[in-house]
């Protein structure tokens, strides 16, 4: 039997926290005399007098009222034992959405191999198809980081987001949103795109953040990594001479893409299969690697952040899009996400990169 904290008697006493010390802890630490307590949930306690008291945390059975330094109720608390709670139960599955077009089954979010603690969430999929026959290829599932997803609303450009400011082209750099203009001010011009963020370079801007981003490809076929990594190969060929066009690669960058290209390519060795069904995963991670995972192992990992942001930006291509039908969905995604944006309070500063 394990000892938790459980309530005794109640006293109000209006202000007792407010001289009280605050410190975070873990998941099991000493809070007054000899008592231990474990709760997995908790962030903070405030130890008043000899009484230990936790604030906030759902799904504990004590608690002592609201925020920190406000009046609060005061809890005597005394240690009785209780049956243990298991820690061991299983987290629940994700649901899983079926692709409209081939109805492969996508789970609504996922965990990465080699980041098993974050979670993104998916926000469209849609198949790839070639040639004017329309041969379905795979169903590409774009899914984001929820710390990223949180800071969504405070980047002007997603504020009442419309799935058609994705769906359009993106306007020449020197016009972008910049961010110390008025966004309010901007709102009301109707059918004005002068200023604003679109396109593309809306989600070139999103993958820039310190976040992880995935395209998941399940094939509607069984196919090989050389059949892939050709098709990725063009669409990265491509986009740098598009960048080189508009000067943004200078002869050392080119240089150094395209040693990166090299490498790329040894990801995915021309011999390995990828069964109908299967999954490959192309991440952007938090450092702005490139890793490749293919059901649950990890291929490789590609140290380019160029090459990581536009293979994933190369799925929202202004021009040759890889899938329009995951580009439309993911755009109605994000407009559906943006009505009632995320909630989780994310360190603004610190994840934007700013001190």
């Amino acid at each position: 039997m394990a000892s938790h904290f459980s309530v005794l008697t109640r006293a109000i006493a209006r202000g007792a926290l407010r001289n009280g010390t605050q410190r975070p802890f873990s998941s099991q630490t000493v809070f007054s005399g000899a008592a231990n307590v474990r709760w997995q949930q908790g962030k903070f306690a405030k130890a008043v007098g000899g009484t230990a008291l936790v604030v906030g945390g759902a799904g504990l059975s004590l608690w002592a009222g609201s925020a920190l330094g406000f009046p609060t109720t005061a809890y005597a608390l005394s240690i009785e034992p209780v049956a243990p709670i298991s820690t061991d139960r299983p987290a629940a599955a994700p649901l899983m959405r079926p692709d409209p077009s081939t109805s492969m089954p996508f789970p609504t979010y996922l965990s990465t191999a080699s980041s098993p603690t974050i979670r993104c969430d998916l926000i469209g999929l849609g198949v790839r198809t070639v040639s004017f026959l329309g041969i379905q290829v795979y169903v590409a599932g774009f899914y984001v980081d929820q710390d990223a997803l949180a800071c969504l609303q405070y980047m002007p450009e997603w504020v009442s987001f419309k799935a058609d400011k994705l769906l359009s082209a993106s306007v020449p750099y020197h016009q972008q949103i910049t961010e110390n203009l008025d966004y309010e001010g901007l709102r009301g011009r109707k059918g004005e795109t002068q200023g604003e963020t679109r396109g593309e370079e809306l989600i070139r801007r999103l993958v820039a953040l310190p976040g992880e981003f995935v395209v998941r490809i399940v094939p509607t076929r069984g196919t090989d990594f050389g059949h892939l990594r050709d098709g990725f190969t063009k669409a990265l060929m491509g986009r740098m001479k598009v960048a080189e066009k508009k000067g943004e690669i200078d002869p050392s960058l080119g240089e150094r893409l395209a040693n990166s290209l090299v490498e790329f390519k040894n990801l995915f060795p021309q011999a390995r299969k990828l069964g109908k069904g299967k999954e490959m995963l192309l991440i952007k991670d938090r450092d702005g690697n490139l890793k490749v995972e293919c059901e649950g192992e990890l291929i490789g990992i590609l140290k380019d952040e160029w090459i990581a942001r536009e293979m994933i930006v190369a799925y929202f291509a202004d021009q040759n899009v890889i899938s329009q039908k995951m580009k439309d969905s993911v755009a109605a995604g994000f407009e559906s996400l943006m009505r009632n944006p995320p909630k989780r309070h994310i360190p603004k500063q610190g994840f934007f990169g700013a001190s």
